[in-house]
């Protein structure tokens, strides 16, 4: 059995690999650090190297949200303290999620997984374009 350091970092390294710009490759790398977090009943914030680390980072570009959507932004960052606003400029709206790394990171996450669920479910029963 691995002593509890060389579990953390091999879920800092797997956390590190889920910045990935292969989706495939980060969502798989996200996928094993959750499973290592959980079987060793560890959280986001005992594997953070600096946890007082703040960060902002765009979650999503858009033209419009729908009712749904912003209540989903708001309810994600919330459930996972951070803050979200919206960067308005002449050029683009974006969404911001700003707080701790690890929050940040996991509500970028788990909103991305979250919408793409409400638009399947309500794509097959032909209540959402």
């Amino acid at each position: 059995m691995k002593n509890t350091e060389d579990i953390i970092q091999r879920i800092q390294k797997l956390l590190k690999l889920s910045e990935s710009p292969n989706e495939n490759e980060a969502i798989a790398a996200m996928q094993k650090a959750n499973e290592l977090l959980t079987k060793h009943n560890l959280s986001l914030g005992d594997v953070e190297i600096n946890q007082s680390t703040f960060v902002k980072e765009s979650v999503l570009s858009y033209k419009r949200l729908t009712t749904w959507q912003s209540q989903l932004i708001g309810a994600t960052a919330n459930f996972n303290f951070c803050v979200a606003y919206a960067w308005i400029s002449s050029y683009s709206k974006t969404i911001i999620f700003y707080g701790r790394r690890s929050n940040v990171i996991t509500a970028k996450y788990q909103l991305r997984y979250l919408s793409d669920a409400v638009l399947s479910l309500s794509k097959k029963d032909g209540r959402l374009s």
